[in-house]
């Protein structure tokens, strides 16, 4: 039997730089690449159908470029620990990776995963690539406490250094060509991408129909090359902000946020990318933590949240206060605003956007959460986050409870 390894997609949707994968390739005879449906892994247990819908395509675009050099992209549903353990037993699996959590949400599940795999004597590869830095080493560096302060992060960040350079691609071609196949192992019907319908979620509007982000590497990839030319152009005519030298009012279209959420495009690629045309191009006072501002703040969040699973509720969280919110006969409210019915138009029009794209701009994102809490309605923002949840794209409890 050949030695048999499954690299194991969770959020990481790429094949560039995800170390975990290149590892386990490098270590089997026979690799396997895998997703599976557990109900809660990538937002499934909250999702509504534009997100879904971006899953899938990322999930669909993974396939595509396997089966380009006829390497079979296999999906599975069931707790992980189980599908994984089966799969052991079934196909003599040795080696198992994938990458890195930085939420603490998802530790428990790993850690079955890792036990189920110690029982078993199978190596587990497990890489960090979903954040810049590794989480763990920061917080060591800051005597095991998060930063209280996105500058205390960065004096621990110096301490370590730049990021890792991302890794290249997998040489798919290779697998296909030097491992073993898994044509004998591939059920098509079995291991199918499902489809939406499939999930039962139907489309709450017309406009969601119609799809503005779609979901995958591929996609991701060249949205990155038109940002990355959008800063250089901001460079080079000595602006550190891009909406200074060209004001564009609406940037759906060269968002990146769904992509960093799926990890469809590496935040490590992206951060080295910008770092290199900000090097070359800008002629001003230089501050190499100066553009890549805002991938200090998502790492940040994350920092926060690392070993804090009640991060992204108030019941036992230390970081929230216990407000006294004011529900009594408010739920009509709260269905106008989150309908996009309050009858203040930017409030309005923000969460019809959100309901009908699935994107808004995080300064209407703060807009409507300050509405909800102690803007207006003081209601909780937990129900609002709900919302958040159930139609961003690119939400991140981690990241997104903040604005409330």
């Amino acid at each position: 039997m050949p030695k048999t390894g499954i690299h194991w997609f969770r959020h990481g949707l790429r094949l560039h730089d995800n170390p975990a994968l290149v590892a386990c390739q490098d270590e089997v005879e026979r690799f396997i690449p895998i997703f599976i449906f557990d109900g809660k892994s990538a937002g499934t247990e909250t999702c509504g159908y534009v997100r879904l819908r971006f899953l899938l395509q990322s999930l669909q675009d993974l396939e595509s470029q396997f089966k380009e050099h006829g390497i079979n992209f296999m999906c599975f549903h069931g707790e992980p620990h189980t599908v994984l353990e089966n799969l052991i037993k079934e196909w003599e699996v040795r080696v198992i990776s994938f990458e890195k959590d930085s939420e603490s949400i998802w530790r428990q599940r790993d850690n079955l995963v890792k036990e189920m795999c110690a029982r078993h004597n199978v190596q587990v590869i497990e890489c960090v690539s979903n954040t810049l830095y590794d989480p763990e080493e920061v917080f060591s560096l800051n005597n095991n406490q998060p930063p209280n302060t996105c500058e205390e992060l960065r004096k621990s960040c110096y301490k370590i250094g730049d990021p890792e350079q991302p890794v290249p691609k997998p040489d798919l071609k290779f697998i296909a060509t030097h491992l073993v196949s898994t044509d004998n192992l591939y059920d098509p019907v079995k291991h199918k991408i499902p489809d939406l319908e499939f999930f039962d979620i139907k489309p709450e509007n017309e406009k969601q129909k119609e799809c503005l982000f779609v979901g995958g590497e591929t996609k991701a990839l060249d949205l990155c090359k038109i940002r990355i030319q959008y800063e250089k152009e901001s460079f080079k005519s000595g602006k550190l902000n891009p909406n200074l030298s060209k004001p564009v009012l609406f940037t759906k279209e060269v968002s990146l946020s769904p992509y960093l959420r799926f990890g469809c495009l590496s935040v490590r690629k992206f951060y080295w990318d910008l770092k290199k045309v900000y090097v070359k191009n800008f002629n001003g006072v230089k501050n190499l933590y100066c553009p890549v501002e805002q991938l200090f703040w998502r790492e940040y969040f994350y920092q926060l949240s690392y070993k804090n699973e009640k991060f992204a509720q108030v019941d036992g969280n230390p970081m929230c206060f216990k407000i006294p919110w004011d529900y009594h006969g408010k739920q009509d409210l709260f269905l106008k605003w989150e309908t996009g019915q309050t009858g203040f138009p930017w409030i309005d029009a923000c969460m019809r956007q959100l309901l009908q794209e699935g994107w808004i701009h995080h300064v209407c994102r703060n807009s409507v959460a300050l509405f909800l809490t102690r803007g207006v309605l003081f209601m909780s923002w937990e129900r609002g986050m709900r919302t958040f949840l159930k139609y961003l794209i690119d939400v991140n409890a981690k990241i997104n409870f903040l604005f409330f």
